[in-house]
């Protein structure tokens, strides 16, 4: 199943294309460090690779195995855990993430496609769509994101997900499979690095800190030695001052 059209649906603000994954615009498609925003594109020159994994009359994952450009490859899922994910009360926008157990479980209707379960936590519910109705929507002029709506009226229409859509790819699916695990793993390793790194420079922070509050204490100390000394040459002073006028009164 190498390609997958979104061909129509309910929905006026429904907009037609074919099923990809773009990392190419940072501000808007990147999510986080393991997952990008998935979209619909107008040119079939743009759409991903795809794999059913599971039984396509049944539950089943879509994994995304590359594609022209900046394809960012691993499954189909749609989370509610970012702010950036939500996109009004009633749906989410939908991503593609390496990790596979934040895989979602998807469910063949007609033409419709339905987000069933998952076993991550964040996972939301409802029917996968495209609408290019709020400013967020929009992607570029030529593609628009991905999402899930829980009102099944809002579903779109796809093509190439049905029986014997997933044949052919097996072998490549699981080297592909290990290749974005082991990607991923080495993502992770890469963070907990950087966390290291981090707690290593708050220490330093946290030890630069602590020298300042000696050398502030120290100076603070300087500064009330130095208060002492000066008040006990001032009491010297009158002591002297009184010697002084009493020894002319006996003189």
């Amino acid at each position: 199943m190498p390609i997958v059209e979104l061909c129509g649906g309910r929905d006026k603000a429904t907009f037609q294309g074919f099923l990809g994954c773009h990392n190419a615009f940072r501000d808007r498609d990147f999510r986080d460090g393991s997952s990008v925003y998935a979209m619909i594109h107008r040119n079939r020159d743009c759409a991903a690779d795809w794999d059913i994994q599971g039984d396509p009359n049944r539950e089943f994952r879509l994994y995304c195995r590359g594609g022209p450009g900046p394809t960012h490859t691993g499954f189909l899922c749609c989370h509610n855990c970012l702010p950036q994910d939500r996109r009004d009360d009633g749906s989410t926008y939908m991503m593609v993430h390496r990790d596979q157990g934040c895989a979602s479980d998807f469910r063949l209707n007609g033409e419709h496609l339905e987000v069933c379960g998952g076993r991550d936590r964040a996972t939301f519910r409802g029917w996968v769509a495209c609408h290019r109705w709020t400013r967020e929507d929009k992607r570029d002029n030529d593609s628009t994101y991905l999402m899930a709506h829980q009102s099944r009226d809002c579903a779109s229409d796809f093509r190439g997900l049905g029986r014997g859509g997933g044949g052919g790819h097996q072998g490549g699916m699981e080297r592909d499979l290990r290749r974005v695990e082991r990607e991923y793993r080495e993502d992770r390793r890469e963070d907990r690095r950087e966390e290291r790194r981090e707690e290593r420079r708050e220490e330093r922070r946290e030890e630069r800190r602590d020298d300042d509050r000696r050398d502030d204490d120290r100076r603070d100390d300087d500064r009330g030695d130095d208060d002492r000394r000066g008040d006990d040459r001032r009491g010297d002073d009158r002591g002297d001052d009184r010697r002084g006028r009493g020894g002319g009164n006996r003189w």
